[in-house]
């Protein structure tokens, strides 16, 4: 089984204000990415404790009635951790 997924501790976010956008920074300035606000959230609930289902859980309860189906948030989440593997943004 799969660990939960965690944020990588030695990147630094960054909030554009202008765009929503996030910036992940790696604490040795080499690396930048940027991410949209749905990756920006799916990242911040990557603390370790949440697996994907529960990060879909988390996102649907905060958006309430402007939530899409659960079955979308969740397939939304999962493409979402797959790609900030791939980018090495999680340890």
């Amino acid at each position: 089984m799969t660990p939960p997924p965690r944020r990588r501790d030695e990147l630094l976010l960054e909030e554009i204000e202008e765009t929503g956008e996030v910036v992940l920074v790696d604490s040795a300035g080499d690396r930048a990415a940027v991410l949209n606000a749905t990756a920006a959230a799916v990242w911040l609930l990557c603390d370790g404790t949440r697996d994907a289902a529960a990060i879909a859980d988390e996102i649907v309860a905060t958006l309430g009635e402007k939530a899409p189906a659960p079955e979308r948030v969740s397939a939304d989440v999962e493409r979402c951790l797959a790609e900030l593997r791939r980018e090495r943004l999680l340890a």
